[in-house]
Parts: structure tokens; C-alpha cells; sequence
């Protein structure tokens, strides 16, 4: 009997996921970056709306030529902020700075400096 109880439940449960699995990814609306290296948004028409937690150390900041705008660490030169592969990277920042104006990214990606090696190392 009972796995007759699991074979009526488990497809009943399996719509429900489906249907509400669905319907949230249907939602716009902001969406928070809690972790560094995610793309976010600079403009308030985008949809979904990207933006990085206030809560972790993470702005959102363009390192590259190619304008594309990322959650990164913020640091200051020679803060030991960044990862080791990573350089404290200048850039332009979209939204709120905390007074910085830098972020942690690899050296590739650090298309905005004048420093060949992007600045200092983490």
C-alpha cells in the first residue's frame, strides 16, 4: 500500500515543483550578487536588474575595454585584498563606490590600467 501512496505523490509533487519552478523564473525584478565575479547591470531597464550585495565587500565595477560591468572585491593598492592571480584593478564604477575605486580581477581582465601588471598583486 504504501508504495502505492508514493506513486500518487510523487507526480503530484513533481507538477507543483514544475509549475512554481516556472513561475519564479518568469519574475523580474532586482536580483542581488552575494559573490564576486558576476555580471551586474548598469542600467535600471535591465531585466533582471543585477546588482551586488551591500552586504559583502563587492562593487560593481568595468576593468575591461569591452564595457561589460562585474561584482568584484574592492581593494586598494597593496591592501592584500585580492586572491593570489588577482591585481587591485582601476576602473568605473556603477552604483555605490564605499569610497573605492578599484577591484580585484586577474590580470587579463585588467584592460583599465596604465601599470602593466594592473597594479600591485593580492
Amino acid at each position: 500500500m504504501r508504495s502505492g501512496f508514493v506513486g500518487l505523490v510523487l507526480p503530484v509533487m513533481v507538477i507543483v515543483i514544475a509549475t512554481v519552478g516556472s513561475v519564479a523564473s518568469g519574475c523580474s525584478g532586482t536580483q542581488a550578487r552575494s559573490q564576486a565575479g558576476g555580471p551586474c547591470s548598469i542600467s535600471s531597464d535591465d531585466d533582471p536588474h543585477y546588482t551586488c550585495d551591500p552586504t559583502r565587500d563587492i562593487i560593481c565595477i568595468n576593468t575591461m575595454a569591452n564595457g561589460r560591468y562585474f561584482c568584484r572585491d574592492f581593494c586598494e593598492v597593496g591592501d592584500g585584498r585580492c586572491q593570489p592571480g588577482e591585481v587591485c584593478c582601476p576602473g568605473k564604477i556603477s552604483g555605490t563606490t564605499y569610497g573605492y575605486m578599484r577591484g580585484c580581477t586577474t590580470p587579463m581582465q585588467c584592460e583599465t590600467s596604465t601599470a602593466p601588471d594592473g597594479g600591485v598583486g593580492g
